[in-house]
């Protein structure tokens, strides 16, 4: 074998290993061709599946760049459920400051912060977390500095079950605190196993505990909901998970948070699939017909579709009238505004935001029976008659300019041992 055969032979060798490295490579970083970013611009790779999917979704927001470093003020109140509009606006510009290579440093201004959110807070943690992996492979680290929050409350939420705890920046922890750290991309039965024994230690608090019964029903309930929502979630979506509970030192009641998120297609978008059912596109298009000449800039066809998905035995699956699924969001929604409540008149809060639709409980409206079909079913119309055939209350239910990709289920509610033994026995 002649010297330039055996170069050739060499330098073939060189490059099929090359290649084989360089998909390896790509399979290991989920690097998935993205969009493109001008008229002329090349196809970029985006070596993050969260950066990748908040990249898909536009998740930006314009920002104001110092050379290298970008200050970010967080609002007043920010949480999905009060504020959800300038709570997004800020989570956009958090990962627009990340996404932009050029940015080295990030300071996150909490000082005016007065109402911590867990979602808006588990939200930013898992944006700034899976920015830090995309920017170490791609060579170009972060530096991100800050203050903390101005209210007690806030704070606590900030240190112990938010960005300084996940940064690993303190390991404070309170005697008179349950968390739930965030859990993510669990198998659906891990995960709901995971916040039944979460709920079940808040109970505890107050001398409490699920029986058996109680957790099968609580499981059963957990594991609809995300069933659900990862119906419309797609195939990139990422779920997570999280809790923070704390106990009143002067009352000894306890104030629980618990949020469900996830990263992927809205509810509307899932809805909008061609696998929805045929029984299910009839219903809501049928929906949309009976609202049309009412819609507005709040008031679309998007707050509407989820709001007549929340209602019972509704569901993108659901194949016709006997089809029994459907229940598990409403339930769920009802067992805890109706536990949630203190003897100090405190009422549980209860926020859905997905793509731009808004939907807000704090027992305003509630859940009431009516006569459907000769059938006696439970609604929640968010208006007055409790007609699902006009428009809901503005307030509770609406479109909001600021789109979320995916869906947020974020609760606030009260374990008062009192107030509980005062309703019943404790059953789920």
């Amino acid at each position: 074998m002649n010297k330039k055969r055996k170069n050739r032979i060499r330098k073939f060798g060189i490059n099929k290993t090359n290649k084989i490295m360089r998909q390896r490579h790509r399979e290991k970083y989920h690097h998935i061709k993205g969009v493109k970013t001008g008229k002329n611009a090349k196809k970029r790779y985006i070596p993050n599946k969260v950066v990748k999917l908040l990249d898909l979704k536009k998740f930006y927001h314009k920002i104001e760049r110092n050379k290298n470093t970008v200050i970010i003020e967080i609002p007043l109140r920010f949480s999905l459920i009060t504020n959800p509009e300038e709570s997004l606006k800020t989570l956009k510009k958090i990962f627009t400051a990340i996404h932009d290579e050029k940015v080295q440093e990030l300071f996150l201004d909490y000082s005016k912060c007065e109402e911590l959110g867990l979602c808006a807070s588990s939200v930013t943690d898992i944006i700034i977390l899976n920015g830090y992996k995309y920017r170490r492979i791609l060579n170009k680290p972060l530096n991100t500095r800050g203050n903390v929050p101005k209210s007690n409350e806030a704070k606590e939420i900030f240190i112990i079950s938010g960005l300084v705890k996940h940064l690993g920046i303190s390991k404070i922890e309170n005697i008179n605190t349950v968390r739930l750290d965030i859990i993510q991309n669990q198998e659906q039965s891990k995960m709901t196993d995971e916040i039944i024994q979460y709920y079940d230690k808040c109970l505890n608090t107050q001398n409490y505990q699920l029986t058996a019964q109680g957790k099968s029903k609580f499981a059963h309930m957990i594991g609809e909901v995300l069933d659900n929502v990862s119906q419309h979630a797609g195939e990139l979506a990422t779920w997570y998970a999280s809790g923070h509970f704390n106990i009143d030192k002067d009352r000894k009641d306890g104030k629980c948070r618990l949020v469900l998120f996830d990263f992927g297609n809205s509810i509307y978008e899932g809805l909008n699939r061609e696998d929805t059912t045929e029984y299910t596109k009839k219903l809501l298009k049928n929906k949309t017909k009976e609202h049309y000449n009412i819609f507005n800039k709040k008031w679309n066809e998007e707050p509407l579709w989820m709001l007549y998905v929340l209602q019972y035995n509704v569901s993108r699956k659901r194949v016709d009238v006997n089809d029994d699924r459907g229940k598990g969001t409403i339930k769920l929604i009802n067992n805890f505004m109706h536990i949630g409540k203190n003897m100090e008149g405190n009422n549980p809060i209860m926020a859905i935001v997905s793509g731009n639709g808004y939907i807000l409980f704090d027992s305003t409206y509630t859940l009431k029976e009516e006569i459907v079909n000769g059938k006696k079913i439970p609604i929640i119309a968010f208006n007055e008659e409790n007609d699902l055939s006009k428009k809901p209350d503005s307030k509770y239910v609406k479109r909001i300019d600021e789109n979320f990709p995916g869906t947020m289920i974020s609760m606030e509610f009260y374990l008062d041992k009192e107030y509980i033994e005062k309703q019943m026995e404790v059953r789920i």
